[in-house]
């Protein structure tokens, strides 16, 4: 239903942003196809401003599912996605520019198709 569909995005949104906005623009990667990205956080900063990074954490599309691995687990995000592409901002490279694509097949056999676009604020 439509309602599935929403749903769908809605849990892309929330994972994709509380992700992201933690996500340091130096060590931001997007795959050569646009439909993934790798990048890290920052876990603790030392007083003389030494950084302790988290481990590498990877969003990519794989057979309808977006999927979050973060080295030690691979977790479904999201399913019924038909797209999704990562780029960073033309104008400002510290916002990362998400286009998203879900699509599923009604009771009615119709097809339920919704986007969104998401601008994320990575952190400096």
């Amino acid at each position: 239903t439509f309602l599935d569909v929403k749903q769908e995005l809605r849990k892309v949104k929330e994972t994709l942003e509380k992700d992201l906005k933690q996500g340091h623009l130096g060590t931001v990667q997007i795959g050569a196809a646009n439909n993934s990205v790798t990048f890290r956080i920052p876990i603790a900063v030392a007083n003389q401003g030494d950084i302790t990074w988290g481990p590498w954490i990877t969003y990519s599309l794989n057979a309808g599912q977006l999927l979050r691995n973060d080295g030690a687990n691979i977790k479904v995000v999201a399913n019924n996605i038909n797209a999704i592409v990562f780029n960073l901002g033309a104008t400002n490279p510290k916002i990362m520019n998400v286009d998203i694509t879900v699509n599923k097949i009604s009771l009615r056999r119709e097809l339920i198709t919704s986007t969104m676009q998401l601008d994320i604020a990575l952190r400096n």
